[in-house]
């Protein structure tokens, strides 16, 4: 570990190290507890959290029920055991191994996964179809309405965060065979998606588009 610098805020240091020793050792730091703020303070600045009194806790031993439906006045809401999704990972960007482990982990404990913009697997479908969210992306990739119909929820994006105002872009090398045949495309043909649904222009044009998709 390196040695603190002089002008570098000691608690700050503090946590780097124990950070660092946590990840070299696989174990928790015991160590006392305390207050961050400093002294003297104003009896303005502290704060009563009364929660464990206004509700209390639950021991150990007690069921927790963390199951939810998402759309609840939808024809098909989205039953999860959790409320926990995993979010958009197309297949391209992510290999077919990460795909199928996602969607067993989420067949077995109950979460919802979204398929990302690169299209759904056959394997994906018949392990967790009913957990499955579906990307309905501006390159509607692999998009038809027999696998809308079979997803537990569509997904309309609109946008991604890692480049916004953008459209995306996979790569020739990565589009395998089978990345193809989930996109619909010809291998090793690099994908690009616009960075706007061509046909959602306006407010009108996405409540048809909702409708639409509604009505599958």
């Amino acid at each position: 570990m390196r040695k603190k610098r002089s002008d570098e805020n000691a608690e700050f240091y503090g946590t780097v190290a124990n950070i660092k020793e946590k990840a070299e050792t696989g174990k928790s730091i015991v160590k006392s507890m305390g207050s961050l703020k400093k002294t003297p303070f104003s009896f303005d600045s502290l704060h009563f959290v009364p929660a464990q009194v206004a509700k209390m806790p639950l021991t150990g031993e007690e069921p927790v029920n963390t199951s939810i439906a998402i759309g609840p006045k939808a024809k098909k809401p989205l039953e999860v055991s959790t409320p926990i999704l995993v979010s958009g990972l197309s297949f391209g960007a992510v290999s077919k191994n990460v795909r199928l482990v996602i969607s067993r982990a989420a067949a077995k404990l109950g979460f919802g996964f979204n398929s990302g913009e690169g299209g759904v697997l056959e394997e994906e479908l018949q392990v967790a179809s009913k957990l499955l969210i579906t990307q309905y992306s501006t390159d509607r990739f692999g998009i038809t309405d027999t696998l809308l119909k079979n997803s537990a929820a569509i997904e309309i994006r609109f946008g991604q965060g890692a480049y916004p105002g953008k459209g995306s872009y996979l790569p020739a090398a990565k589009m395998t065979e089978e990345v193809a045949k989930a996109r619909g495309l010809k291998p090793r043909q690099a994908a690009y998606s616009p960075a706007r649904h061509p046909d959602m222009a306006s407010v009108e044009d996405v409540k048809k588009k909702v409708d639409y998709l509604r009505a599958l």
